[in-house]
């Protein structure tokens, strides 16, 4: 089992959790956002270059990650604020060590997109961390269904919807998009999928149980217990239906009150 899996990575590597750690993240981002705009020309020395890294500036390897959307800084405030309630929030709901494994594989996997990528032009290969952050969002829109965001400061929504949202934008990029696209989505949810397989095979299961239950005790209730042989109705046709057997009639034959007397009866042998 995969939480059996995370349990023993726990024990066994637990001093090596970074407590705190969405903290850092939104301060390197913040930070890396600030320095494009003092002086653009610094952001060329931490991006991922694969020759560069090659050459043994490893620190490419990591610090590319810091490297924000280009949006404006508005809205980059309040999407750095909420990754860090996301981050809080899951920290809070797994533990140090488990965010911290969940935000590195999904850091390792971005990093290595990067530097393989059959699209990714020696020289000029970025990782975003777009969609590692963006991870993170729906790991907590998993966990947290029912957080309710004021779109626009006005309309609420849940961040079921969102996430929803959002992961049908990434299941677009992996039909649609290059192979480019597809190794950076795939690598940066890598993260998603070994937290959260497990239980939505567990759901699967579940619903499958319930449904095969629904059929053979659920179904066979809503039957109809009694049938008229003449007109064919049932209590289920009208519950104020009174229903008789007909003691001159061979068998157990079920009649309804207007045609209790009003047939022809089926003598026996």
């Amino acid at each position: 089992m995969v939480m059996g899996f995370l349990d023993r990575l726990e024990k066994r590597f637990r001093r090596f959790a970074i407590p705190g750690l969405i903290h850092h993240v939104v301060v390197a981002n913040a930070s890396v956002y600030l320095l494009y705009y003092l002086a653009p020309e610094w952001i060329e020395l931490i991006r991922l270059d694969r020759e560069k890294v090659a050459a043994g500036e490893f620190w490419r390897l990591i610090t590319h990650l810091s490297i924000p959307p280009h949006v404006n800084p508005f809205f980059l405030y309040f999407a750095l604020y909420l990754l860090w309630i996301y981050g809080r929030a899951l920290e809070s709901a797994w533990g140090a060590f488990r965010f911290t494994l969940f935000y590195l594989v999904g850091a390792v996997g971005t990093t290595v997109a990067g530097l393989v990528a059959p699209g990714a032009v020696p020289g000029t290969a970025m990782a975003s961390s777009a969609n590692l952050n963006l991870s993170v969002f729906l790991a907590f829109a998993t966990i947290y269904p029912d957080f309710t965001i004021l779109m626009f400061f006005v309309l609420p929504v849940r961040v079921k919807w969102l996430g929803i949202f959002a992961a049908a934008g990434l299941g677009l990029e992996l039909v649609f998009g290059n192979w480019t696209t597809r190794a950076f989505v795939l690598a940066a949810t890598a993260n998603y999928i070994l937290f959260f397989w497990r239980p939505f095979l567990d759901v699967l299961r579940y619903r499958r149980r319930r449904e095969g239950f629904r059929q053979k005790v659920v179904a066979p209730k809503a039957e109809a217990f009694h049938r008229c042989e003449i007109c064919g109705r049932t209590e289920r046709d009208d519950p104020a239906l009174e229903f008789r057997v007909c003691p001159r009639c061979e068998g157990t034959r079920d009649y309804c009150q207007e045609h209790l007397q009003a047939h022809e009866h089926v003598a026996g042998e």
